[in-house]
């Protein structure tokens, strides 16, 4: 079947825009049958909606997200666990938030499994790059993320 991994953020909100960083990092360190990489940049609420709309694959999402964890550190979500611990409105830049683009997509019909490689950010203050903690944080969590591509794509 496959697994698309998202990458989502903006590159104007310094720590917001890991879940695009990251997934670029791996798709220059990686090339695996049946794992497609994408970025979706300054996606709002329905367009992630409408993105997960058109995949016929599982669905990674990576993403900075606001679960009141310690920042830098990372959460493996599904769809459901991510309606209830990401914080809505507090860092998102998605407009709704993820939650709310999750819930869309299943009014709207979608059905196959999501995940959310979430990240919870330190800074998402205007800034063209990742805060110096979340530099220091990123191959511990390129790690993290890869490891986990490779278990969701093992038969």
């Amino acid at each position: 079947m496959g697994l698309t991994v998202l990458g989502i953020g903006s590159r104007y909100s310094r720590d917001d825009q890991i879940g695009l960083i990251l997934v670029d990092a791996l798709a220059r360190k990686t090339s695996r049958p049946n794992l497609w990489l994408r970025l979706l940049e300054e996606a709002d609420f329905a367009t992630i909606a409408t993105e997960l709309l058109t995949m016929t694959t599982d669905v990674l999402l990576v993403d900075c997200a606001d679960m009141g964890a310690a920042a830098g550190n990372f959460r493996l979500l599904c769809a459901h666990q991510a309606r209830y611990t990401i914080r809505t409105g507090v860092t998102s830049t998605h407009g709704f938030g993820l939650g709310d683009a999750l819930a869309l997509a299943d009014l709207l019909g979608h059905v196959l499994p999501v995940r959310i490689f979430a990240i919870q950010p330190f800074d998402i203050s205007l800034g063209a790059s990742l805060s110096p903690r979340m530099k220091a944080a990123f191959p511990m969590l390129l790690k993290a993320l890869d490891l986990t591509v490779c278990e969701m794509i093992k038969p």
